[in-house]
């Protein structure tokens, strides 16, 4: 680690890579990749540390591996088995009202995602917080996975408040350098017919095009046994946005529920009042709004609802065209539950 400081400490000097490479005994292609990928970012650094490898600041691969065993040490601490499901998604909670049984299938697939985002915001956050986010002191880094899982236990949301409030500044002086942005793609910047997209980008564009335009930030919360983690599109001092697309009218009358209870959710845990959704409709070209007091009554209920089925309940399955279009259609049973039983949502 003393050698990754050294690298990063004259880095930030601005030496050039040749330089560095005759300091540190680096070759040149080595140092440009900790310094492109991980320069100043707490989290590669305390992994690396807590591990005592530094090659987990370059190894994807190997990240991966050590997230998934310090997923499992995290669920001992908790006194819960590896096969018990607790790092979910707040979209992915209210997707119960698409189909429960998909919530709970992708919530298990995304486990480890979650997390990863679990981990990295409260040792991103941590270090931001202590004013120490560019690159923390040695003596600040874990010696041990257990040191690691530590790190943001005293984070609370007054502090996520804060952080928060840094980011709306931020978005304040960004706004004057915001220009209309079309339907390019995004990466490789060449202009692609839009129903050509994937679902997942055609959404994502459509966010950035259509959707205002909001402070927010990303943090988790604890219930029951679960840890829910959420992002909402936007969060002010008085409500919390939410921002959906779909092709038609038809499936607006589905995804607004959904929608509606992933601002309940993200209004009970973030404790904003009320709620501002927005979905876009592609065929028409326009966007229905809806502004409401935030359910929280309804947020609990949908995480019970949640819980329910992961503990073995048997869902209402949903119509059989959302069974079609399903990524889930080869592992998911939920047709079979549907003997003599009536379809919902």
């Amino acid at each position: 680690m003393k050698d990754i400081y050294k690298m990063m400490e004259l880095k930030k000097r601005g030496y050039s890579y040749k330089k560095i490479s005759e300091v540190t005994g680096w070759s040149t292609s080595t140092i440009v990749k900790y310094t492109l990928q991980h320069l100043g970012i707490p989290f590669s650094l305390c992994l690396a540390s807590a591990f005592r490898d530094c090659s987990l600041m370059i190894n994807p691969k190997k990240v991966l591996k050590k997230m998934e065993e310090l997923l499992q040490l995290e669920k001992d601490r908790r006194g819960l088995s590896k096969d018990e499901l607790v790092f979910i998604g707040m979209a992915n909670v209210a997707n119960y009202y698409w189909c429960a049984m998909k919530s709970l299938l992708k919530s298990k697939k995304m486990e480890l995602e979650f997390f990863g985002a679990y981990l990295k915001d409260r040792i991103n956050y941590s270090f931001r917080l202590k004013g120490s986010s560019l690159m923390p002191d040695m003596d600040e880094l874990p010696r041990s996975p257990d040191e690691l899982l530590n790190i943001g236990n005293e984070i609370n949301l007054g502090d996520i408040e804060k952080l928060l409030k840094e980011r709306a500044k931020m978005l304040e002086l960004m706004k004057a350098n915001i220009v209309g942005i079309s339907f390019v793609d995004l990466y490789a910047g060449k202009k692609l017919p839009f129903e050509s997209r994937s679902p997942k980008r055609r959404g994502e564009t459509l966010e950035i095009i259509k959707a205002e335009r909001y402070p927010t930030i990303r943090w988790n919360f604890n219930w029951e046994n679960y840890v829910v983690v959420g992002e909402p599109d936007g969060i002010t001092d008085n409500f919390v946005y939410e921002f959906k697309s779909t092709k038609n009218r038809f499936l607006m009358n589905f995804v607004k529920p959904v929608a509606l209870t992933q601002a309940d959710l993200y209004g009970y845990f973030f404790k904003r009042n009320r709620k501002r959704v927005q979905i876009y409709i592609m065929e028409n070209d326009m966007t229905e709004t809806f502004e409401e007091k935030v359910d929280k009554f309804h947020a609990i209920e949908t995480l019970r609802r949640f819980k329910s089925v992961d503990e073995g309940e048997k869902p209402l399955p949903p119509k059989e065209w959302k069974c079609r279009v399903c990524d889930f259609k080869g592992i998911c049973k939920a047709r079979s539950f549907a003997i003599n039983v009536p379809r919902t949502h």
